[in-house]
């Protein structure tokens, strides 16, 4: 199986693979939550976090359709998820299809807020894992003192997306030998139970992983190797992002004071 699809970029060589994992995840955390509570219609926080990770992207030579192609099915994904987000009354109506169906200016605004959190959040974690190795990342999160459980759901998540992928593609080349067309609405059923197919198996084979793991007495902690000391440029990297991120965000705030 070669399903390099999350580690592909992580051997380059450039200052962002070079920065310290604790400092990746921690930047990623805090811009995480000072995105994710912008409020709906400020741009000037979303605009900057965009040339931000473009601008992150193109130092860490990481290729900006790979970012996008990894980025934008989740965005397409929560788009779908907010359909009736535009259909929240407030403010000048902007659309109306019926009498009492009606897309406003407020609705719209927090639909795109939305479609775009969770571009930027996406793309910044997809940027982590493009840059620093899983392991690396687990190690980090142990270090940071974050929730074992948490950390331990991850690392679950990461090593078995890799069999889940593999089963995936084994049902396909089995749909594919039966000559499935794809083409029609009807169609539609073999995708259903495929995909209840595999949530089968994956349950099951979960199941079976455990109680394994429970036999050879399975410790969920890790074990993370010596902790180097953090370097200058991490401190300032550590620092400086965070800073300018919060300061797109108060810079609205700063001019109305004015």
């Amino acid at each position: 199986m070669n399903l390099d699809f999350l580690d592909r970029y992580v051997g380059l060589d450039s200052p962002v693979h070079r920065l310290d994992a604790r400092v990746k995840v921690l930047v990623v955390l805090m811009c995480l939550s000072l995105w994710v509570t912008t409020p709906p219609g400020r741009w000037i926080p979303l605009g900057f976090a965009l040339l931000l990770l473009v601008g992150a992207a193109v130092l860490s030579r990481v290729p900006l359709r790979y970012l996008l192609a990894r980025s934008l099915p989740a965005a397409g994904f929560v788009a779908l998820m907010a359909v009736l987000a535009p259909f929240r009354p407030g403010g000048e109506v902007l659309v109306r299809l019926t009498p009492a169906v009606a897309v406003s200016e407020e609705g719209a605004r927090l639909y795109a807020a939305v479609i775009s959190k969770a571009f930027l959040s996406v793309a910044a974690v997809v940027l982590l894992s493009s840059t620093t190795s899983f392991a690396t990342i687990l190690e980090a999160m142990e270090r940071l003192r974050l929730p074992r459980t948490l950390v331990m759901i991850v690392s679950f998540a990461y090593r078995y997306l890799f069999v889940i992928v593999e089963e995936t593609l084994r049902m396909k080349r089995a749909r594919d030998a039966r000559l499935f067309g794809g083409r029609w609405l009807w169609h539609s059923t073999v995708i259903g139970r495929m995909i209840g197919t595999l949530f089968l198996h994956s349950y099951e084979r979960a199941e079976r992983v455990y109680q394994a793991m429970i036999a050879r007495g399975y410790d969920p902690g890790i074990r993370p190797r010596q902790a180097q000391p953090l370097s200058s440029g991490d401190l300032a990297v550590l620092i400086a992002v965070p800073v300018g991120v919060l300061g797109s965000r108060l810079l609205p705030w700063l001019a109305g004071c004015r």
